[in-house]
């Protein structure tokens, strides 16, 4: 049964049965996927300690890489506040044509093309240290120009 490739689409199923079920959030179900791999994995018999070891240096590179976005994304953001480019900012866009609605439709625009050029951790907070000051002022819910970003 696990030499043919049904395991890990067992595990598949399994996990994302569960999510959807509600029966475990997401970090949970990352965690019940984690120990199906490895039971998966010692019952083929190819669980090692220098394959633990080479998972566990991946994970800790891709983490890092991750961090690093975070704390220059945030980096930026606040220099980008402190030297008042996000009220200036605002002035500009705030003179668009269109008014409010051309605003949003300029945001969701640059989405897009910055999408094609950076990585969407690091344009997720960049972008909304930038743009949910203007949303506020323009006076737009802030609670659905959030679900609007994430589309």
């Amino acid at each position: 049964m696990l030499g043919t490739g049904i395991a890990p689409i067992v595990l598949i199923f399994a996990v994302l049965g569960l999510l959807f079920m509600g029966v475990t959030s997401l970090v949970e179900c990352a965690s019940v996927g984690l120990f199906g791999t490895i039971i998966i994995t010692a019952i083929n018999r190819k669980l090692t300690f220098n394959l633990l070891k080479k998972v566990m240096d991946e994970t800790l590179k891709s983490t890092v890489m991750i961090i690093w976005i975070f704390m220059a994304a945030l980096l930026f953001s606040s220099v980008f506040a402190g030297l008042g480019a996000t009220h200036a900012m605002a002035n500009l866009l705030s003179l668009a044509p269109g008014g409010g609605l051309g605003i949003i439709i300029f945001m969701q625009l640059s989405f897009f093309v910055l999408g094609m050029v950076m990585d969407d951790t690091a344009m997720l907070l960049i972008v909304a240290t930038l743009y949910i000051p203007l949303v506020a002022k323009l006076g737009f819910s802030l609670i659905w120009y959030g679900i609007l970003y994430t589309l």
